[in-house]
């Protein structure tokens, strides 16, 4: 049987707002992830100075650079564009990879 076009309407609008409870899930999941790989990060970089200490975080020349790197990013959270979350994406992974290298 042939659905009308109210009918189809109809389902058309359950599918968006189950597409829009999926994209509020992952939105959520990813900040979460995003911000736990921040909070690793911290945590490495607020190790007291006699307990084993990421490399990076021993370098003077490794730490102006990823403070110059985060300093640089032009992010305009406002707009709330996609390439801005990118780009905390990018910059997270960067200094965790650093971080993570002993």
């Amino acid at each position: 049987m042939k659905k009308t076009k109210s009918e189809l309407r109809k389902e058309l609008l359950s599918e968006i707002g189950n597409l829009r409870k999926e994209f509020r899930k992952s939105v959520t999941n990813y900040q979460a992830n995003l911000e736990s790989e921040m909070i690793w990060c911290i945590n490495g970089l607020s190790l007291p100075e006699d307990e084993e200490i990421p490399a990076a975080a021993q370098d003077e020349a490794q730490l102006n650079l990823m403070i110059k790197a985060i300093k640089n990013l032009k992010i305009k959270s406002h707009k709330g564009r996609l390439k801005d979350i990118r780009r905390i994406d990018d910059i997270t992974k960067l200094l965790s990879t650093k971080l993570g290298e002993y």
